[in-house]
């Protein structure tokens, strides 16, 4: 019995140091959030126009195609309380910085209104959680660590293995593209919104939540005289018919309460934006590399405008 339990006590021991060893390898294994980290500050005088916020700015706007020395700091699935972290640590030192540039989304406004909402903390926010802790020093849950073996386990190997320049997936500036070859069939069916309860009255703590971490990043954009233009990217019809008018009215609403604050803060809604066809769309929310070019070169105009002059979409 004694020789099964000190087998197994070593087992157990060798175990967790193995596991130790690969948490430890994908720390310092340059992946997409450690590849963005590291660019933005080794470039923090060098940038003008920084682009911030989830898979619609990631995939939908290729920095070459926007400004000069342009970023693109956006990630799949970042929510504004990250980009709230983010902006707090970097704005202040960007002396150069001209513009950033955010999104404003219809499902921000679910707002405790979706159908069916999971309990408790998803397998993709401890994914966020332990990522943005590990690799941009952002700690969002008090003293909690989410391992990454444990929280991001189907890419671990893949990490590990391949090159760098594979592992982090963006060019390099931050781009995202989503090949048209690659699209497949039913892709108009794929990213629908959620189903919500138009019905119900807004999440009052969550819709006081949102709107301070839009302030806040007004009020820095503000200091550091960085132009702030929000952005509602291009949606497929599939999208789009789905969309709850009320949801809609409320975001509309939204900005308007955060204009009156800020009056300097520009918005742009491309939602319904006729000007994008099917092959421009990986899926229902989702542009195509060719959909990000057209995406991009609208934006181009708008930020390339002097402040006060700026052309609608």
């Amino acid at each position: 019995m004694k020789k099964f339990v000190k087998g197994i006590s070593v087992f157990a021991l060798a175990f967790l140091a193995a596991c130790l060893v690969v948490e430890l390898l994908l720390l310092v294994k340059t992946n997409h959030y450690s590849y963005k980290r590291d660019y933005l500050e080794q470039h923090l005088n060098d940038i003008s126009v920084l682009l911030m916020g989830n898979s619609h700015i990631e995939e939908g706007l290729q920095p070459s195609l926007i400004a000069d020395s342009a970023f693109n700091m956006a990630i799949l699935g970042r929510t504004t309380i990250y980009d709230v972290e983010l902006a707090k640590r970097y704005l202040p030192q960007m002396h150069h910085l001209k513009v950033l540039v955010m999104p404003l989304d219809y499902n921000d406004f679910y707002l405790g209104r979706k159908l069916n909402p999971p309990d408790g903390v998803t397998p993709f926010e401890r994914s966020m959680k332990c990522l943005y802790y590990k690799h941009m020093g952002i700690r969002v849950d008090g003293f909690w660590y989410w391992p990454e073996m444990v929280n991001v386990r189907p890419n671990i190997f893949y990490r590990l293995l391949k090159p760098a320049d594979q592992v982090r997936e963006c060019d390099s500036l931050g781009f995202f593209a989503l090949k048209l070859a690659n699209r497949g069939v039913g892709w108009e069916k794929r990213v629908l919104p959620d189903t919500v309860d138009h019905t119900k009255g807004i999440d009052s703590d969550e819709y006081a939540t949102m709107f301070s971490q839009f302030e806040t990043i007004a009020r820095l954009a503000r200091e550091g005289h960085v132009r702030l233009i929000l952005v509602s990217s291009p949606m497929y019809k599939t999208y789009q018919e789905l969309m709850e008018p009320a949801l809609l009215r409320d975001k509309d609403a939204f900005v308007k309460r955060l204009q009156e604050r800020f009056p300097e803060v520009e918005y742009y809604d491309f939602a319904f934006d006729d000007r994008f066809v099917a092959d421009d769309f990986f899926d229902s929310s989702h542009l195509t590399e060719q959909g990000a070019a057209k995406f991009s070169a609208i934006m181009g105009t708008i930020i390339g405008a002097t402040n006060g002059q700026t052309p609608k979409p």
